[in-house]
């Protein structure tokens, strides 16, 4: 389900369980994913989604704000221990021919590129919706995020109004207040289980042909909401 959310209006992540795991289900559905397929518009109970931390809070976040809206040199931002852990994880678990200070650069030019683009070019809508910034619908209408800090700070940082994202998990209280043609949301209240509610979605091809959960009407809606 693709939304258009005033970014100002997103200030905490979701709060998530061990291993990213969703509160309150099965081992094997996160917050992304079921048996490591990604979804998108999955109706859960309204107790499931729960207020984590705030955004401000994380060190990748705060970087963001430190280098393009301070005017601090990467160096003198958070990102400086973000980047050094980054570093030791990937050259402990894959090949790296880079030293640390390229690895470093290329990092801090990638962020850098992006910013621009969206600041010169606008936010656009990812070409697979699942690789948008993806939030949670909480009960009381708060928009929790899931994925895509970075990208969520430069909006916010910009001062854009409306960006769009992707709506993995809905609060049963907020369905009514969606427009669903198909009625697929309403239709997964009629299953308790988190799991069976998932088997109501259609297999697709996303990202790199990954299999996509979606609706099988494939009613991917646009609107606004939290506004």
């Amino acid at each position: 389900m693709l939304l258009f959310v005033d970014p100002a209006k997103v200030a905490n992540f979701l709060c998530l369980g061990s291993s990213n795991s969703l509160l309150g289900a099965p081992v094997s559905v996160t917050a992304r994913t079921f048996c490591k397929r990604r979804y998108i518009g999955l109706v859960v109970d309204n107790s499931v989604l729960r207020v984590g931390k705030p955004l401000v809070a994380c060190p990748h976040v705060r970087a963001m704000y430190q280098h393009f809206y301070g005017g601090l040199d990467w160096l003198q931002t958070d990102y400086r221990y973000v980047v050094k852990k980054r570093y030791k994880f990937v050259k402990k678990t894959r090949k790296v021919k880079s030293s640390f200070a390229d690895f470093r650069q290329r990092i801090f030019d990638t962020y850098d590129r992006i910013f621009e683009d969206i600041k010169v070019n606008g936010f656009k809508q990812s070409k697979s919706i699942e690789e948008n910034v993806e939030i949670a619908l909480c009960a009381d209408g708060q928009i929790l995020l899931i994925d895509g800090r970075h990208r969520l700070a430069f909006a916010q940082i910009l001062g854009l109004k409306q960006i769009p994202v992707v709506a993995n998990l809905i609060s049963e209280r907020c369905i009514d207040s969606l427009v669903d043609k198909s009625d697929f949301f309403k239709k997964q209240l009629a299953s308790y289980k988190v799991e069976d509610r998932l088997s109501l979605f259609e297999v697709v091809a996303g990202w790199k042909n990954r299999e996509l959960l979606v609706n099988p009407n494939r009613s991917l809606l646009e609107q606004s909401v939290g506004r």
